[in-house]
């Protein structure tokens, strides 16, 4: 309610009407925000969830990385630079068909170890990964980021 007059009193009445319901529109404002940014994150977990279902970062072929690698940067969960990175083959004689240990390898690899960053970050993504487990109803449940 705003009152239509001059004098001081009114003046300062209006200005704390309006103060207060600008407080009120930030206050649901930030509501409606952290609504929202808890909404994404739980859609952004369940995409992690539902792509670390389909591969076991520790019996991987370079094929299935590969794939790996194109479904977490078509969900916008990767960078196109570490989509590189984990798709990349390991060497030039690599064979696209035989499993590895892609984490054991990304945590004992010298780039790792030099502390590069594009290489640390990929580690932390395929840790993040590993860190989903089969809970007893086989649903999988997030367990941390898991040691290899």
């Amino acid at each position: 309610m705003q009152i239509n007059s001059n004098n001081p009193v009114n003046r300062l009445y209006n200005s704390v009407f309006t103060l207060q319901t600008h407080e009120t529109a930030n206050n649901q404002l930030q509501k409606a925000n952290q609504t929202t940014q808890n909404v994404t994150a739980d859609n952004e977990q369940a995409e992690w969830q539902q792509i670390a279902a389909r591969f076991d970062v520790t019996n991987i072929s370079t094929s299935e990385r590969a794939e790996l690698a194109g479904q977490l940067a078509e969900k916008g969960l990767i960078s196109s630079e570490m989509q590189l990175k984990l798709a990349a083959p390991s060497s030039m004689n690599d064979d696209f068909q035989t499993k590895t240990n892609f984490l054991a390898e990304m945590q004992n690899s010298q780039q790792v170890q030099q502390g590069d960053p594009l290489a640390l970050k990929t580690l932390k993504v395929l840790q993040q990964l590993n860190g989903f487990s089969t809970g007893s109803d086989g649903s999988q449940v997030w367990q941390g980021y898991a040691q290899a």
